[in-house]
């Protein structure tokens, strides 16, 4: 695993994160390689907004909204 968070901003993070997996090293090509990456944006004190994509290969893209509530 390699990541990188860096802060854009007060209230903006920006991330990204590469993940190699080899279950078998004997065996050739059977690896999967995952990324994911997408930013932080936190409006108000107790909000954390942070869309982002994760892809798997070069097959399967996903996006996606998280969002974090604290009071």
């Amino acid at each position: 695993s390699v990541s990188m968070n860096y802060i854009a901003g007060n209230n903006l993070t920006i991330f990204i994160r590469q993940d190699d997996k080899d279950p078998n090293i004997d065996t050739s090509n059977n690896e999967t390689e995952t990324l994911m990456a997408g930013f932080i944006w936190s409006p108000v004190q107790g909000l954390k907004i942070c869309p982002n994509i994760n892809k798997v290969d070069d097959s399967d893209e996903t996006y996606k909204v998280n969002f974090e509530f604290k009071f």
